[in-house]
């Protein structure tokens, strides 16, 4: 039997190894279950990553595809015939315009620009409640022109509920609106004045046609040489007049010419006659010269008559007293042309694009219808009025017309 001081400390040496092989085994399973951990942590950090990265990738994409699209948006914004104006949140500054804004009211392409004193009175009046709307027109002056505008104003609330609203602006150029319903509205006056004026001269024309009978009758009897001078005196004044009434007419006639072939000679020569007393009165001398007997055209005789009765009345009008007017018969390469030439002030050149405009009148003391009359016979039977004039030279107004 061995000594019991040598079994002792083998036995503490064996439970101290079996101690520490199960805390060392204990510690492996640690060890392992924290590598095991590790693993699942480094994958789902791993994941993490690659999840962050789509999202990062997809953020990206979502950012491109806003960015085209407000790019997009912008070009369309520009490129609309109309043009848009967002306000800053006070209403009195410009946060945006396009192209079409900055160009109908006169803006830069700078932010914060106060608009037009025109257009910031209008939006100043505006009861700017969610969703209100208000229309208007407003003129904008230019150095040269003035244009007319329809404005749209609406506050549109576009962000979260607690935010500022936005203020949209739409300016439209309705100019041409405008000057299409001025020209309706010119036209309407003019057929009205047409209307009357061939009602006014119909109704004169009779008791002028009554006061020339009588006044035929009148010299038939006899009478001494002055009273037949005052008749002589009263047929051109009424002759004269009914010449005022015919150049209406024939202005706002719209019926056909019955044309014939007719010689120029006796008309001209007709007109000169009735005309006589009237130059008479004016100490006006009034001389006719014939420089193409038997020439014939085809034409209405009494609406060739009127013209030449126009040109020879505008002559008297701006013949001083004491000077003559010349008319002249004659051809030119085909044509036949009758010449009226006074010797009075001539016609200014900024008149002279003018005198043929229906109503245009230098004087302003006539209804400036005869030469607009002139010219749209002549026209009607193939030929033209012209005029040569130099200032303070007095004038030559040409009739022409084809021969036969």
């Amino acid at each position: 039997m061995l000594p019991t001081s040598h079994i002792g400390p083998m036995n503490v040496n064996a439970n101290t190894a079996s101690v520490l092989a199960a805390e060392f085994e204990g510690f492996i399973e640690a060890a392992q279950l924290i590598e095991s951990s590790h693993q699942q942590l480094h994958a789902e950090v791993a994941r993490l990553r690659q999840e962050l990265e789509d999202r990062n990738r997809a953020l990206e994409k979502s950012l491109g595809q806003l960015e085209s699209t407000r790019q997009l948006l912008m070009r369309i914004l520009e490129t609309l015939p109309c043009g848009v104006i967002l306000l800053n949140p006070t209403g009195i500054s410009v946060a945006l315009a396009n192209e079409e804004a900055r160009r109908l009211l006169g803006l830069s392409a700078l932010s914060g620009e106060t608009l037009p004193e025109a257009l910031a009175s209008i939006l100043s009046r505006i009861d700017w409640k969610a969703g209100a709307s208000h229309s208007d027109e407003i003129c904008i002056q230019a150095e040269d022109s003035s244009r007319w505008l329809a404005i749209k104003a609406k506050r549109v609330q576009l962000r979260e509920p607690n935010g500022d609203p936005i203020r949209i602006i739409i300016a439209e150029d309705v100019s041409a609106q405008k000057e299409f319903e001025r020209e309706r509205e010119q036209v309407r006056n003019s057929l009205a004045l047409a209307e009357m004026s061939s009602v006014l001269a119909h109704e004169i024309r009779n008791p002028l046609g009554a006061m020339e009978l009588f006044i035929s009758l009148l010299r038939s009897q006899a009478l001494s040489s002055d009273a037949l001078t005052w008749i002589d005196h009263l047929t051109a004044g009424v002759q004269s007049l009914s010449a005022t009434v015919n150049n209406v007419l024939h202005f706002y006639a719209t019926g056909c010419y019955r044309n014939s072939k007719t010689e120029l000679w006796p008309i001209v020569y007709g007109i000169v006659s009735f005309l006589q007393p009237l130059f008479k009165e004016s100490s006006i001398d009034l001389n006719v010269h014939n420089y193409a007997d038997g020439v014939e055209v085809e034409c209405d005789p009494d609406a060739i008559r009127q013209v030449i009765v126009n040109l020879c009345s505008n002559a008297l009008r701006h013949s001083p007293e004491g000077s003559s007017v010349e008319v002249f018969l004659g051809t030119t390469a085909g044509t036949v042309f009758v010449d009226v030439k006074d010797e009075g002030a001539g016609i200014a050149p900024e008149h002279l694009a003018h005198i043929f405009d229906a109503g245009y009148s230098g004087s302003c003391r006539h209804a400036g219808l005869g030469l607009a009359v002139c010219k749209r016979i002549a026209q009607v039977h193939g030929g033209a009025v012209t005029v040569v004039s130099t200032n303070k030279s007095g004038t030559t107004m040409r009739l022409e017309l084809p021969c036969l």
